[in-house]
């Protein structure tokens, strides 16, 4: 694969001074599991950490195994976090939503305390107290009922509507790596461009990736993205507790 698309970013980073850090959220782990290995194993061979938002429904015991596995092999390089319920949509009106307006603050806690046990039961404490909304979208409900619980951390893209956190932090996604405008899919070169541009003004840049919607030739265009920025002095890469851990410490 010709690797010119990637001439914006690297004029972007001969223009870096400062430190950026990167971190990655994988969401629909549950769905598609040989897609979601294919993925794993590229961010095995790269040697970068990966947060994958497990949709608790749709966990299996056989990738549950799978996923336990490599938690001991890699467990500086892989987290795990709770992806809604059942990833379905319960909005009668307006966008896809599972934790929308249209549900009650008890009909969302029991969801959302459901998840969890069933994400406790396979993973135990190796599941990170974060939130990631399917769609990237919920309400204030939501967030009401996170804080009722060992949450600590909601994730969503960051032009998501504003919403009172109280003791939660956000963690924002940035970049969507098979973004769509009006159905039509970004180009590599149109998401390199934003990652451009996202690079000299941001300190911490978010990835989105959906496993199932990565072939082949998406999965050697990240690959070529990845080799180019790890070479560069000012790059981090990090998993969205350590991100977490940071927000907290630079909050005391």
């Amino acid at each position: 694969m010709n690797q010119t698309w990637l001439l914006p970013l690297q004029q972007a980073l001969e223009r870096l001074d400062r430190s950026v850090t990167f971190f990655y959220r994988d969401d629909d782990a549950g769905w598609d599991t040989p897609a979601l290995l294919r993925l794993l194993d590229l961010f095995d061979d790269l040697q970068l950490p990966i947060d994958l938002a497990v949709i608790p429904k749709a966990i299996t015991p056989e990738l549950a195994a799978i996923l336990n596995t490599r938690l001991v092999q890699y467990h500086n390089l892989i987290g795990l976090h709770q992806h809604g319920y059942a990833h379905v949509n319960h909005q009668t009106v307006g966008r896809k939503c599972e934790f929308g307006e249209m549900r009650q603050f008890d009909q969302q806690l029991h969801d959302i305390v459901a998840g969890k046990e069933i994400l406790h039961d396979y993973f135990g404490n190796r599941i990170d107290p974060i939130f990631t909304p399917p769609w990237n979208r919920c309400s204030q409900t939501t967030l009401d009922v996170l804080n009722t619980l060992p949450f600590t951390v909601l994730s969503r893209a960051e032009k998501a509507t504003p919403f009172s956190l109280n003791q939660m932090v956000e963690i924002s996604i940035h970049i969507d790596w098979l973004k769509r405008t009006h159905g039509e899919r970004w180009s590599h070169e149109q998401v390199i461009r934003l990652i451009a541009e996202k690079i000299l003004m941001n300190s911490s840049i978010g990835i989105m990736l959906h496993h199932q919607g990565m072939d082949q030739e998406d999965l050697i265009a990240f690959k070529q993205f990845a080799r180019l920025i790890e070479r560069h002095p000012n790059i981090r890469h990090k998993r969205m507790r350590d991100l977490t851990d940071q927000i907290e410490s630079a909050m005391r």
